[in-house]
């Protein structure tokens, strides 16, 4: 049995694809990261106390960045924190992105 050779164009397109999917997993890895470290030592810093976070859509502006992944690395970073975030979304596309990382 024979293969049949992929167009170029197609593998180009395909690795394109895998490059770009494996570049966004690797910077969502680092914004986790960053945010329970931040919340971390925010946490440690404040003794007893009840700690209260304000954030927003971190990197989804000039940078482009997913609303909804975003949000979601955050909420899963305060919890595993155990701080609590208030969610600055602005405006109703945001109020709508934030809805959907709640769904997922």
């Amino acid at each position: 049995m024979t293969k049949k050779p992929v167009p170029t164009a197609a593998a180009n397109e395909l690795h394109a694809r895998i490059a770009a999917a494996q570049k966004q997993a690797e910077a969502a890895k680092k914004v986790s990261k960053l945010a329970k470290l931040g919340f971390r030592a925010a946490k440690e810093l404040s003794g007893d106390a009840e700690v209260e976070i304000h954030t927003g859509f971190w990197g989804c502006g000039a940078f482009g960045g997913n609303r909804t992944v975003m949000t979601a690395l955050q909420i899963a970073a305060g919890r595993a924190a155990g701080v609590n975030l208030v969610f600055h979304v602005g405006d109703k596309s945001g109020e709508k992105d934030f809805a959907q990382s709640q769904e997922a």
